[in-house]
């Protein structure tokens, strides 16, 4: 009994693992841990990401189908009221209010030269219009839907007056077929 006491007093008793490697064991578990979650939410995160342009490209694509191109206008000035008698057998009238719409690319001051052309030669070009207006029936204008020849007409023979091509349209606005 004695050897044995001795045995028991020279040979502490083995416990298992030491205190430092278990915590080693635990902190590189914690660490592996928030590795794998932080790749897998970085994963996650970039295919949603991915989705969401992708969606976005589609809804600009279908935007750009339904968009309407812009056009470009001119200023326009106001020319006068007519009434005139129609190219008719019966008398019958046509009552007008035109605008002159000018070409956009024309700068502030060459506009403001062209307007005081046109206030010098408005009874050359008033003769003209009305000379363009008194020669039309009423089935010239039907046939005429939207006025586009009568328009044409008008604005090649203002632009022949003023020497350039300073008008791109010629605008309606209370027109009365009486």
């Amino acid at each position: 009994m004695a050897d044995e006491a001795k045995n028991n007093v020279q040979e502490p008793e083995k416990k298992g693992t030491p205190f430092l490697v278990k915590a080693l064991i635990i902190a590189t578990l914690a660490i592996l841990v928030v590795v794998i979650s932080t790749a897998t939410a970085f994963f996650v995160a970039t295919k949603i990401s991915s989705k969401a342009n992708n969606q976005q490209e589609l809804v600009q694509k279908d935007t750009n189908v339904d968009s309407v191109e812009k056009i470009e206008y001119g200023q326009t000035a106001y020319f006068g009221d007519y009434t005139v008698n129609l190219n008719e057998d019966n008398p019958r009238y046509l009552v007008v209010s035109i605008y002159f719409e000018y070409s956009p690319k024309i700068k502030a001051k060459e506009l403001e030269k062209i307007k005081a052309e046109v206030e010098t030669n408005k009874v050359i070009l008033q003769d003209r219009v009305i000379s363009i207006l008194m020669s039309k029936s009423i089935a010239d204008l039907k046939a005429d839907n939207d006025f586009i020849k009568l328009r044409e007409l008008i604005k090649d023979e203002v632009n022949k007056v003023l020497g350039k091509e300073y008008l791109i349209n010629i605008r309606f606005s209370n027109v009365l077929i009486q």
